[in-house]
């Protein structure tokens, strides 16, 4: 997490510590997508700790809910000299952690031309779900990820409802399609024809 130095209340800023090298820049001209293998688990991890055990205890899911970042991707990641930083959590929520992974695995389809639902993104997907198994096997942790990471593109139609609802027409214009997009990307995927990643 960004080290926080000055907080404007009233405007809703905060000043943060340098974070590092932005990750989309350390990756232009690679072609080794090997630094996702480190950084799923560790985002696990991170959801792990801040867990509300309050809310879990209430809704009794194997899996309680937690911190979503909702846009855990190389464009947010700066490397610090001591380690991954994360960045921007303006559109964090807090729900269900394995439905927080959908602009994740999009972008490794963009960034690394993964086939969606093709075993790059698999594989990617069990890193991610490693941690998780002290609360089930992987097996079930894969059940469970396919029953909530439709959830995730509710979110981001949510979110972009709540980015566009204050603007006016013009301002709103090229983005109109966002909401409707992640809406019709979720029934694509609870009818079978879009998958992880797409």
């Amino acid at each position: 997490m960004p080290e926080v130095i000055a907080i404007d209340a009233g405007r809703g800023w905060l000043l943060t510590r340098n974070a590092g090298p932005q990750l989309r820049e350390l990756l232009v001209g690679s072609d080794d997508p090997g630094i996702w293998d480190e950084l799923l688990p560790l985002y696990a991890r991170l959801q792990l700790a801040p867990v509300i055990e309050d809310y879990a205890r209430r809704l009794g899911d194997t899996i309680p809910i937690s911190v979503i970042h909702e846009e855990f991707n190389d464009n947010n990641i700066h490397l610090g000299a001591e380690g991954p930083v994360i960045i921007d959590w303006a559109e964090a929520a807090v729900g269900h952690p394995f439905a927080g992974l959908v602009v994740t695995m999009r972008g490794q389809v963009d960034r690394w031309g993964y086939e969606p639902g093709g075993p790059e993104l698999c594989r990617l997907r069990d890193l991610y779900l490693e941690p998780w198994t002290t609360f089930a096997s992987l097996p079930e942790l894969v059940d469970l990820f396919a029953l909530a990471y439709p959830l995730g593109m509710i979110s981001r139609a949510l979110a972009w409802d709540r980015i566009l609802a204050p603007l006016d027409d013009s301002d709103r214009a090229d983005f109109n399609h966002t909401v409707p997009g992640w809406l019709e990307v979720f029934l694509e995927t609870i009818e079978g024809t879009a998958t992880l990643g797409t």
